[in-house]
């Protein structure tokens, strides 16, 4: 089922009687008011905060907390600060929650393939053809698109590890790109010749292509892709701390085309369950749990059997 919180007691009531939840949120979209003072911090720290509360109330054993691989509290960038602040309020609030954070998740409806291929034929300049406008020194940013599917195969092993209790796993596909390798890829993909590289300064970007109403996703977009890189760290818990082989990871190249070729993909209804957490066995006791999300909460929802709520 599906239900709209937000308050504390709303949640609690979404979540009571249950073993496990998964916060999904998706703070790369930009929601309804986005904009708007203190919007971001509700979205992606209060709420998060009110949800471990809720959970620490009802007695819910495992909740699991998805947020991204450059969360930081001290980031200049608001989405990664409010995410790695909402990281330490619910540690704060529920000690032995399960943080994951993935790198730039990629499937048939991300925000991140789709929204370079839709971007593209849209990115015409007067008397310069089709133009795709990257920050300086920042024209080699880089990034590790995992699929979405590994992540929920990651999330649901967590939830089911004690073990990974109070831990926080970075997550990322198999390979690291430059983000205009990327754009590079999907241009060919689309049979597009390949576009000029303008250079801008964070301040001309502001100025010429975001700094105006309804460019909202664009100006989310070029904070959390084109201003700093979106891969792995070294030395920190990730795949294999989840007994997860890294060589088993699906690359962007083996299913990306699917979608970013063949526009009527996105008309067939997309159930995929290899992701089932068969290495758990085949008689696998069932859990009640509660999803809070909405990109990939439906993948963990198969997963989990349990249910899902949206948090606007």
């Amino acid at each position: 089922y599906q239900r709209r919180v937000h308050g504390t007691e709303e949640i609690a009531r979404c979540v009571e009687r249950s073993q496990i939840v998964f916060n999904l949120l998706e703070p790369q979209v930009p929601r309804v008011n986005w904009t708007l003072p203190n919007n971001q911090e509700a979205l992606l720290t209060n709420i998060p905060r009110n949800i471990a509360r809720a959970c620490t109330m009802k007695g819910v054993q495992r909740f699991v907390h998805v947020t991204n691989v450059n969360s930081d509290p001290s980031s200049d960038i608001n989405t990664f600060k409010f995410m790695g602040l909402g990281e330490q309020a619910v540690k704060d609030e529920f000690p032995n929650s399960i943080v994951i954070r993935p790198t730039d998740v990629f499937n048939w409806r991300d925000v991140f393939t789709n929204f370079i291929s839709k971007s593209l034929p849209t990115t015409n300049l007067f008397l310069q053809g089709r133009t795709i406008s990257l920050l300086k020194d920042r024209e080699y940013v880089k990034c590790q698109p995992v699929w979405s599917n590994d992540i929920a195969r990651a999330v649901v092993r967590a939830s089911m590890r004690e073990k990974a209790f109070g831990q926080t796993y970075s997550l990322g596909g198999p390979q690291v790109y430059y983000l205009i390798e990327v754009i590079r890829y999907i241009e060919s993909l689309r049979a597009m010749p390949p576009s000029r590289i303008r250079l801008m300064t964070p301040l001309e970007a502001k100025l010429t292509l975001y700094n105006r109403p309804g460019k909202e996703l664009l100006a989310h977009w070029v904070d959390t892709h084109l201003r700093q890189d979106s891969v792995v760290p070294e030395g920190v818990n990730s795949w294999k701390e989840l007994d997860i082989d890294p060589l088993d990871l699906v690359k962007m190249e083996d299913v990306a085309p699917d979608w970013l070729v063949d526009e009527l993909y996105h008309n067939i209804p997309q159930v995929d369950r290899t992701f089932y957490p068969t290495e758990l066995g085949d008689k696998v006791t069932p859990v009640r749990g509660v999803i809070l999300g909405g990109l990939i909460s439906t993948i963990a929802a198969i997963a989990s059997g349990g249910s899902s709520a949206h948090v606007n």
